[in-house]
């Protein structure tokens, strides 16, 4: 990906997801999942026709190795047609995590199926749900039982795909007050999954309670927090790349509406006010597109920048998605309200994903903090006196 437009190998991938999209009406899926969500067998078809469960795994796991660039054009794709399916935690989460810790039991085995489609996998470590932001205080424990395995007990909540997800990589501590990670099967009886209600049918989210739960430990590399927050920081940049793909959409609806849309015996696009709100939405769709493949691409030259760019551009995307999908209902009118069109699905998937991992206000002060300026400055709200 570069500031000129994709290259020709990602520009294939583009075309290939695009239709993978249309084939599956990803759209009328969006519309019938419930809060559960049931996508485990489409999931494991898609990934052997296509692949598209390893892209980000080595090829020494069964995995495509691509470049991380290619990652985000297939989250762009995704984001367009508003795809429930695990790519987010399972394909992007779970794999980049797992590459940051060293061999060990199990990790082979659980990249390798992750590659397959025959494993989903997730990640959980919120315990306040007010924040989706890492916290170096962990309620949950992992006690060792002896014989290299370990039992956890405690509860994590706002997990992704936590329903629906085979494995979830645990952040707990340990007995020597150290965290790790672990994975636990969700299929064991001592792990109880509970399902949370969202606006958007789309964000699959669940509280997991452990109680004594066999765990494997995932051995470390580099400290847990540091390799968390790494692995949210990619994914937020993966959010940032599938809301930029789903405001493109909405600005295709927009355009498309309004042209065949009369009033008065005229196109509604023939009206000023129209035609201003359109431009707008075009000019802030480009200008996210560009700030998310200038991110993506300082990741392949200056990967260090990854901490200052992914809380600044999801924070600035996140706006853009949201005033996007406002002016996409105002361009169609009454029927922009209805059940029946598409604009509420994105509406509704421009609030949810604008707090996911981070709202905007707690992006900007945690890149306040990266870059030393936490407290140098206090921001001033619209309508607030100077």
């Amino acid at each position: 990906m570069t500031l000129a437009g994709y290259t020709d190998e990602q520009k294939e991938f583009q075309r290939l997801v695009r239709q993978i999209v249309n084939d599956r009406d990803t759209l009328a899926a969006a519309r019938e999942v419930d809060s559960a969500g049931c996508y485990g067998d489409s999931w494991r078809g898609l990934a052997e026709e296509t692949g598209l469960a390893g892209v980000a795994v080595a090829e020494e796991h069964g995995g495509a190795g691509l470049p991380a660039g290619m990652m985000f054009v297939i989250a762009e794709e995704l984001g367009r047609g508003l795809f429930t399916g695990p790519y987010l935690t399972s394909c992007v989460m779970a794999s980049s995590l797992l590459r940051s810790y060293s061999d060990g039991p199990g990790r082979a085995a659980l990249l390798e199926s992750i590659a397959s489609g025959a494993v989903t996998a997730t990640l959980a470590w919120v315990e306040n749900p007010v924040s989706w932001l890492v916290s170096d205080t962990v309620a949950t424990r992992a006690v060792s039982t002896g014989s290299g395995g370990h039992r956890l007990d405690g509860v994590k909540r706002l997990v992704v795909d936590g329903v629906t997800a085979d494995v979830v990589l645990v952040l707990a501590a340990k007995e020597d007050g150290d965290l790790g990670l672990f994975a636990v099967g969700t299929s064991a009886p001592s792990v109880t999954v509970t399902p949370s209600e969202t606006l958007d049918l789309t964000l699959r989210l669940a509280e997991l309670r452990f109680e004594n739960a066999p765990a494997t430990e995932i051995p470390l590399t580099a400290g847990a927090v540091e390799a968390l927050e790494r692995t949210l920081d990619l994914a937020r940049l993966a959010v940032a790349a599938a809301q930029v793909g789903a405001a493109r959409r909405c600005l295709e609806l927009s355009v498309d509406y309004a042209k065949t849309r009369h009033q008065f015996d005229k196109p509604i696009g023939t009206f000023q006010a129209v035609k201003h709100m359109c431009a707008d939405m075009a000019v802030a769709v480009e200008s996210a597109w560009a700030s998310v493949a200038f991110a993506v691409r300082s990741l392949e030259s200056e990967p260090e920048r990854l901490r200052t760019l992914s809380p600044l551009v999801s924070a600035y995307v996140c706006d853009v998605y949201r005033a996007v999908t406002r002016d996409t209902v105002h361009v169609h009118g009454g029927i922009g309200f209805t059940w029946e069109h598409d604009a509420h699905l994105y509406f509704k998937h421009a609030q949810s994903t604008a707090a996911l991992f981070g709202t905007p206000a707690e992006l900007r002060e945690l890149l306040a903090t990266r870059v030393g300026l936490a407290g140098a400055f206090t921001p001033i709200g619209f309508g607030d006196p100077a």
